[in-house]
């Protein structure tokens, strides 16, 4: 199955450029785009998306808060801003919201393929922890209602 790509601008001509800059990762690699969070939002809520990058200033819902918004959705997408505002405040956030990157523009393209290429290959690895944890949780209760045993019970609460 491909990897799909969402990314997210407001000046369509940087959609355009990073749209064929990504294109060109994979043979089955999709790119989607969006010009405002609204509209990434209703992407990520209609398909699977494998990576967002997005920019941070944007009209509206800034790149912070679509990214807050992203990890309530899809916690285990990895997450790159691409901006031409990059600061210490900034680098706060993103460790705080757990962004795979930053890329300050005008970024190299080849940069910008090289980090999402990492992105991918490390949402790979969350999306089968995440689905491994799922399972394992989904199968501990019917493995102690099989095995006919109740959970173990603190004994501090009953004084022994």
């Amino acid at each position: 199955m491909g990897k799909r790509i969402l990314v997210v601008d407001d000046d369509e001509r940087i959609l355009f450029v990073l749209e064929h800059a990504l294109l060109s990762l994979a043979p089955d690699t999709e790119v989607i785009t969006a010009t405002n969070a609204a509209q990434a939002l209703e992407q990520v809520s209609e398909v699977r998306v494998d990576l967002v990058l997005t920019d941070l200033r944007m009209p509206g819902q800034d790149g912070i808060s679509l990214t807050s918004d992203l990890r309530l959705l899809i916690p285990t997408t990895p997450v790159i801003w691409v901006t031409a505002h990059h600061g210490p405040a900034v680098s706060e956030e993103a460790r705080r919201l757990g962004v795979f990157g930053c890329l300050t523009k005008p970024a190299d393209l080849a940069e910008i393929r090289a980090m999402a290429r990492r992105a991918l290959e490390q949402g790979v690895g969350l999306h089968t922890a995440a689905a491994n944890a799922r399972a394992r949780i989904d199968a501990t209760p019917r493995k102690e209602a099989e095995a006919g045993s109740q959970p173990a019970q603190p004994s501090i609460l009953y004084g022994e």
